[in-house]
This record gives C-alpha cells, sequence and structure tokens, in this order.
C-alpha cells in the first residue's frame, strides 16, 4: 500500500493537478462543502468533497486527479491518493463527551440539539361522535405547514358523508381529502398529506355522525 496525503490551499476559481498513479482519491477534510474534481486526464469534472472517495474499478488506476475551486471564497482541503485501503479513524473519540444543545431527558434519546425525541405523529386528535364541523387545527397554529399522519373516520348514524378539508380563512373551503359516505361507513385514510401553512384542517359534517380520530404534526 502507498498512499499521498496533500494540504492544499486553492483560491477562489483556482485549479491543481495532483499526478501519480493511484486507485483511490479521498477528501479528507475541507473547508467548503464541495469542490469540484476531475479523477484522469479524460475523465469529466464531478462534485467532491469532505468524506467522498472514488475508487478506480478492479485492476485499473488514474494517472492524476485535477481539483478545482468552484467556490467564492478561499478552500483549504486535505486529501489522499494511492494504492490499497485507507482508513479514517480521526472521528473516534474517547471518554464523556459533551452535547451543545437544551438539556437532555434522563432516559429518552437525543435529538440534534439535545431534547428528546417527539414520536411521529406527536399531535393528537380524538373527538368522540360529531355531527357538526370540527376544527382539527387553525391557521394560525400552523406557521409552518403540517403533516397529516393518520386519519380514521366511522359513521354510526346517518345517510351523508364526512370530508377532511382545508382553509385558509379567505377561499372557498376545499375538500382536501374524501373521508367516507354512508356506504363505506369506516374509513382509514391512508398516507400522509401535507397542509400549507396558514390553512386551518377541518372535518366538514353533512348529515352524519362520525367518530374521529386524527394525528399530525407541525412542521
Amino acid at each position: 500500500m502507498f498512499s499521498t496525503y496533500k494540504n492544499l490551499v486553492l483560491a477562489a476559481g483556482e485549479e491543481r493537478i495532483l499526478h501519480g498513479k493511484a486507485e483511490f482519491f479521498s477528501c479528507l477534510d475541507c473547508n467548503q462543502q464541495f469542490f469540484e474534481a476531475k479523477l484522469g486526464a479524460e475523465a469529466p469534472w464531478v462534485l467532491f468533497g469532505k468524506g467522498l472517495k472514488y475508487r478506480a474499478p478492479v485492476g485499473s488506476f488514474f494517472g492524476q486527479v485535477v481539483i478545482r475551486n468552484n467556490n467564492a471564497g478561499a478552500m483549504t482541503v486535505t486529501v489522499a491518493m494511492g494504492s490499497g485501503e485507507l482508513v479514517d479513524d480521526r472521528n473516534v473519540e474517547a471518554g464523556p463527551q459533551s452535547i451543545v444543545g437544551s438539556v437532555g431527558v434522563v432516559g429518552q434519546p437525543l435529538s440534534t440539539d439535545g431534547g428528546f425525541i417527539t414520536p411521529i405523529g406527536g399531535s393528537v386528535y380524538s373527538g368522540g361522535t360529531l355531527n357538526t364541523n370540527q376544527t382539527i387545527f387553525s391557521g394560525g397554529s400552523n406557521t409552518n405547514g403540517a403533516i397529516r399522519r393518520t386519519a380514521v373516520f366511522d359513521i354510526s348514524a346517518g345517510a351523508g358523508r364526512v370530508t377532511l378539508n382545508t382553509w385558509d380563512g379567505v377561499t372557498a373551503s376545499r375538500a382536501f381529502f374524501l373521508a367516507a359516505n354512508n356506504t363505506i361507513p369506516l374509513k382509514e385514510m391512508r398516507g400522509e398529506r401535507y397542509i400549507p401553512a396558514g390553512f386551518d384542517l377541518q372535518i366538514h359534517i353533512n348529515g352524519v355522525t362520525v367518530n374521529a380520530y386524527m394525528t399530525w404534526d407541525y412542521l
């Protein structure tokens, strides 16, 4: 096995040619999210970045790598190229590690900000027996959009129908998801649906009595 490490600084738009017969090319570190690389003299330009590695097909090599800083600012990058297998263990930490974010809850898994992870379908509506229209959530509380996860409607009386509607407070209410009618008394709405920010989610009831259950998440 052999490998060559390079610590390079490239100005915006600068190209650099790395010579050497190699089976792999790897980016170990970079202060920019992406840069462009050409893995071989005749190869096309591809986007490359920290943590990415290219290996030539078995039994073949490339003779050079051209890297180009396609960013608006300077780029500092550490790369390696060679043959064999390169293993990077620099991210292995020993001992207790601190977590940046809010205080975690004992016994709960941690999210990216240090708090507990809210389960999918964290908001629940269980309305019991309904025979009039019902607002599940208002547009005022739906500030960033929402995902309706599950919805079950069970018609217990009547010959009309029930629909799940959206409403933006300005234009006419839309029958967004057809739910059930007297010929299909029990309806489970499959698949998740997106409700845009600022829209209510409402149950519209027409001539029936219905039991409703629903879960959703605000984005």
